[in-house]
């Protein structure tokens, strides 16, 4: 079950994988998920409310801001 599992967390993948440890690591993952999850979500809404001059300096349209803010936070 624990070699489905990554982590980026130094002091996790270098622990013996007991039950308990198991345990902390989705943990872990499920915090780390949640956390990226959150941030997608406020990029996205800070990337809509730029203004028209902002986007053309970075080579967006209203339409990529479009489609990029309608897709749902789980999605990259």
């Amino acid at each position: 079950m624990t070699d489905c599992i990554e982590t980026n967390s130094p002091v996790l993948s270098k622990a013996p994988t007991t039950g308990r440890t198991t345990v902390w690591m989705l943990v872990n993952r499920a915090v780390t998920v949640a956390l990226e999850w959150q941030r997608r979500k406020h990029e996205r809404r800070h990337l809509a409310e730029l203004d028209e001059y902002l986007l053309r300096d970075m080579g967006l349209s209203r339409a990529d801001v479009a489609h990029e803010t309608a897709k749902p936070f789980w999605k990259p």
